[in-house]
């Protein structure tokens, strides 16, 4: 049985109970949210009631029960309600209950025997309460802290009260202490404000009495003043806290008289500079009435030195209402009717006596509470002389005051006297502080009560000076004298008790200061155990990096021998380059012979051909002129014009003057095939092309600008491929896979048994090429389009697609079209259960890059742990994937969020359906997912469109912030101590942007372009300049980052 600790949160049963209520944000969560925090209070009760806190334990015990029972109330316990009773338990409700009942009994017994030990002794006899007193007063007037007016407190100006409100702020609480209907009628319009009415707030208030004397929906709010960073005062005007004010009376009650004034966040209350006129004025449209936003104007209060002389008053003739003998006989006449008026309107006020002559009272009228007015009211005399004899009588008591004894006043100094004359070693400072607050109690009580007396003695000696009969006034005055009797003993009593105070309080002191050199001696002792534990750890640590040196070590040795391996090849790499490309050159100097060679025949054709052209020219020359030499001169030639045998056209000859044209190109056509020298066939109309550098020309239809700078080159919108677009630039402003595909050796990595054979690869590379020529202002992206439509028949047409989906398929196609592994491999099954986390990372991702190789999967790729856990037995069966982007669900139940509060969810361990191959229990376990090792380039996607169970589907236009430079991501990475992680750090390098809904919509990008050092936004075909305030938008959908190196 573990030895019990004090009891130290409650002085009953009944004000434990209270700790143990709900906060009633609890009444909002869901079952699952419930379901943990109730499995989190049950182990820690179990941890207090072992470590002998019964009340601690009590309370979370209750909580706990409370939470089961709300997890019942809950429409996501009647969807399932075969899980959550599983996860609950079958007995686990009726343990809680007996623990519940068995805590309750020992702590009502334990509270029961302390409050014996410390009862008080019999005051004797007191003064009885009349009827019409409250049964339960207040707790007793005390001002630990008066607070003087010269007293700095911190104050905050209307300004900057109005930036916090700006800024919806939550970490403070506005205490207005107007009187209620002031608050009504104007106050400050923000969900922080609490009005704490001036009517509650009097001279030794305690918070419990202020929370009764709120407003039922303010009493919500009230526990808030606990956890707030400020809670700031104000009332009509004041600048500071003032003594004897509202406001001070509200601050003693939170910061000495409230139970809880330890679990304070804020340690001094502000106070609003000017009040809420102050702040009506600079913001008048920030008050509910700002008509009625000014203090009203104080009433005038008439006093005794407003009064004049009060020798010339006139007083009501009292004979018809009281005696004109002192005789017995004579003594019910004093409620005459004369009289019946004053005692009706309670201008008199009549009790029973103690002495042995009473004054006889109407038995018609009950009486009234023994009250005595404090001097204000006796100062506030209306100016007449009636209500001035009135106000007097008024709260006056009528008694024997020679024949009653002064009423003993209870000591409270018990406390103190136990806890010195008694060395209980489990007594705290908080009961020696108790015991010193019960003393100042004490002195405060014999004060008050001298005070009482004293006012009782006034009242006495002005009703005398004003009583016209000579029997009343003797009779006042012996009361006068019994009442200074009973005046010294009080101060003989106030010295005697003050001297004891005293006495008891420096053995206080030393007791403290005992306590403060033991509680040094012990913090001493665990600074001690502390340092001890710390330098084990730092002796462990120690080790630990002997070890790490050891293996990183051992790792460069091989990681050297990995590189005299790889520079041989290299070497003979080179080597084997050389040789080829020496073969290729004598290859191309013989061809450029064989040319060489062909052109000199060539030339030696032309030139006979020229010479026989130039025969045969002279050849007809001479026929057509040989017949007219032969022709006699005296007979006339005639030449037939028709042959019979021919005809029309067959003597009709061409004319040799000129070599035939259409022959001869048609001769040099069927020779020039003959030597392969094709001519070139140029078609006018069709526009300048682009010359590619792999697979020949393509049309990218480009819009040609001059001076145009690298990168900022648009693409042009093909029917509905603005989702295709914004990705491509976003791919494209990465420095390091830009320079990767526009270098020509990329081809010598290109896997031709991959599903494209490559074809996908070179078309980005040449998109990539175009986009940095710095020569277009936009091109089309049509070849690309087309191919990847080919392998990829989801994407062929013009329909609109997702930039997600789009975006999966480009990275693998890319990285099919790279990978270096040719061969399809099967890889064997590995049992991860048996294997240590750092080492089974390690061996699977060595296996995975023995069927995936490439510099794709080296930028993209990162590893992560998928681990499934029984919640019965504990055992957890691991599993390692590699993984290229993040795909994080966005909240349905906020409209804004972050980045990190979408990765914290995503890592948080959620409930499935599992048989546990260690105990064979089915039934819902948990899996969780931890990060290993982060990529060089991390895609993050927020996913935005969801289809619920009911068939519907949407966007969520949540506000998603996330950063742009420094975004450490280094402690998600939690798995195996986050010793695998190599990247911490990223800075955001594009942002892909959808607006519009799941119906249709518009994708743009905005990207950084480390070329210009600026951000630049891609909408299709336009290309502009942005600023970096502008990248945050509600319609960032996929975040591009890249890791700092």
């Amino acid at each position: 049985m573990p030895e019990l600790k004090a009891l130290y949160l409650a002085r009953d049963l009944s004000q434990l109970n209270q700790e143990t209520v709900l906060s009633p944000a609890l009444m909002k969560s869901k079952a699952q949210s419930l379901l943990n925090s109730m499995s989190r209070l049950s182990r820690e009760c179990e941890r207090f009631e072992a470590q002998g806190d019964q009340e601690q334990a009590y309370v979370l015990a209750m909580r706990a029960f409370q939470l089961i029972t709300l997890i019942r109330q809950k429409p996501d316990y009647v969807k399932d309600k075969k899980y959550f009773d599983g996860m609950i338990g079958p007995t686990t409700t009726h343990k809680l209950i007996l623990k519940c009942e068995s805590l309750s009994q020992a702590l009502k017994e334990r509270y029961e025997k302390r409050k014996a030990q410390t009862r008080l002794p019999d005051p004797g006899p007191q003064i009885q309460p009349s009827v019409d007193q409250d049964p339960d007063p207040p707790p007793p007037t005390a001002h630990p802290d008066p607070g003087p007016a010269s007293h700095h407190r911190p104050s905050i100006e209307a300004k900057a009260l109005k930036r916090l409100m700006d800024q919806r702020s939550t970490a403070f609480l506005l205490l207005d202490v107007r009187p209620r209907a002031d608050f009504e009628a104007t106050h400050i319009k923000h969900p922080y404000v609490l009005n704490v009415p001036g009517e509650v707030l009097v001279p030794g208030v305690t918070a419990r009495h202020v929370e009764r004397g709120l407003r039922v929906q303010d009493r919500l709010d009230w526990p808030k003043r606990l956890s707030v960073d400020r809670l700031i005062l104000l009332d009509w005007q004041s600048s500071q806290i003032e003594a004897n004010s509202p406001l001070q009376y509200l601050r003693d009650a939170m910061m000495q008289w409230d139970e809880t004034n330890h679990r304070y966040k804020c340690a001094e209350p502000w106070i609003l500079v000017g009040g809420h006129e102050a702040f009506a004025l600079h913001y008048p449209m920030a008050v509910s009435n700002p008509k009625l936003a000014r203090a009203p104007k104080p009433a005038q209060r008439p006093t005794l030195a407003g009064l004049g002389d009060l020798s010339s008053l006139e007083y009501p003739d009292l004979d018809q209402g009281f005696i004109q003998t002192p005789s017995p006989e004579r003594t019910p006449s004093l409620m005459s009717s004369a009289s019946s008026t004053i005692l009706a309107s309670g201008a008199v006020t009549v009790t029973q006596s103690l002495g042995p002559t009473p004054v006889i009272p109407d038995r018609q009228a009950k009486p009234k509470a023994v009250h005595f007015q404090p001097p204000s009211q006796i100062e506030s005399l209306p100016n007449s002389s009636t209500s001035s004899v009135s106000s007097l009588d008024k709260g006056f008591l009528i008694s024997d005051v020679s024949s009653s004894q002064p009423p003993l006043i209870p000591s409270r100094a018990l406390k103190a006297k136990v806890l010195i004359a008694q060395s209980d070693p489990r007594r705290t400072m908080q009961d020696v502080l108790e015991a010193e607050q019960d003393l100042v109690e004490d002195s405060i009580q014999i004060e008050k009560k001298s005070l009482a007396l004293e006012k009782d003695w006034e009242l006495l000696r002005l009703r005398r000076e004003r009583e016209h009969d000579d029997v009343m006034r003797s009779e006042l005055l012996k009361k006068e004298e019994a009442l200074l009797e009973q005046l010294e003993k009080v101060h003989l009593e106030s010295d005697e008790r003050e001297q004891e105070n005293r006495e008891l309080r420096e053995q206080l002191k030393d007791m403290k200061d005992q306590m403060d050199r033991q509680v040094q001696k012990s913090q001493a002792f665990d600074r001690e155990m502390a340092e001890q534990r710390q330098r084990e750890q730092i002796r462990a640590r120690e080790r630990e990096q002997t070890e790490i040196k050891r293996e990183l070590e051992k790792k460069r040795q091989e990681r050297r021998a990995a590189e005299e391996r790889h520079i041989h090849q290299e070497k003979e790499e080179l080597e084997r380059r050389a040789r080829e490309a020496a073969a290729k050159r004598k290859e191309v100097e013989r061809e450029l012979e064989a040319r060489r060679l062909l052109q000199q025949q060539q030339q030696q054709q032309q030139q006979r051909r020229q010479l026989e052209l130039q025969k045969q020219k002279q050849k007809q020359q001479e026929q057509s002129q040989s017949p007219q030499r032969s022709m006699p001169k005296s007979d006339t030639y005639k030449m037939p014009l028709k042959d019979d045998s021919e005809s029309s056209f067959g003597s009709l000859n061409r004319s040799h003057s000129s070599p035939n044209i259409a022959q001869l190109l048609a001769d040099e056509e069927e020779e020039g095939r003959s030597f392969d020298f094709p001519r070139p066939k140029i078609d006018r109309l069709a526009k300048p092309g682009m010359s590619s550098s792999f697979g020949g020309a393509r049309n990218f239809q480009p819009v040609w600008k001059s001076n145009q700078e690298k990168g900022l080159t648009g693409l042009k919108n093909l029917g509905n491929t603005c989702y295709m677009n914004s990705v491509l630039q976003c791919m494209s402003n990465f420095p390091i896979l830009a320079q990767f595909f526009m270098e020509s050796n990329f081809q010598k990595q290109i896997n031709k048994k991959s599903r494209t054979r490559g074809e996908f690869a070179v078309e980005f590379s040449e998109l990539l090429r175009q986009l940095w020529s710095g020569q277009c202002k936009s091109i089309s992206p049509k070849d690309l389009k087309r191919t990847f439509g080919k392998h990829v028949e989801s994407f062929q047409g013009t329909k609109q697609q997702d930039a997600h989906e789009f975006l999966t398929k480009l990275v693998e196609s890319l990285h099919d079209d790279l990978n270096e592994i040719q061969v399809n491999m099967k890889l064997p099954e590995i049992d991860y259960d048996q294997m240590g986390e750092i080492s089974g990372a390690r061996k699977a991702w060595e296996l995975a890059k023995k069927i995936d190789k490439s510099f794709i999967h080296e930028l993209f790729y990162g590893q992560m742990k998928s681990s499934l856990k029984c919640l019965s037995c504990g055992f957890e069966s691991p599993k390692y994937e590699t993984f290229f982007q993040l795909s994080l669900n966005l909240p349905l139940d906020s409209s804004k969020c972050t980045v990190r509060d979408c990765l914290e969810r995503y890592l948080e361990p959620e409930s499935v359906e599992w048989a546990c191959p260690k105990c064979k229990r089915s039934g819902m376990n948990h899996k969780k997912l931890d990060i290993i090792k982060f990529p060089l380039i991390l895609i993050i996607h927020l996913s935005r469109f969801f289809h619920d169970e009911y068939g519907f589907s949407g966007k969520k236009q949540n506000r998603v912030e996330f950063e742009i430079n420094g975004f450490s991501v280094g402690q998600y990475a939690r798995a195996c101590g986050g010793k695998e992680n190599r990247y911490m750090d990223y800075q955001l390098q594009g942002v892909c942007n959808h607006f519009g809904t799941l119906e249709g919509g518009h994708y743009t990008a905005y990207c950084f372009s480390q070329a210009y050092n600026s951000w630049f936004k891609y909408d299709d075909h336009e290309v502009t300049s942005m600023s970096v305030s502008n990248v945050k938008s509600p319609a960032a959908y996929m975040l591009f980052y890249a890791a700092n190196i």
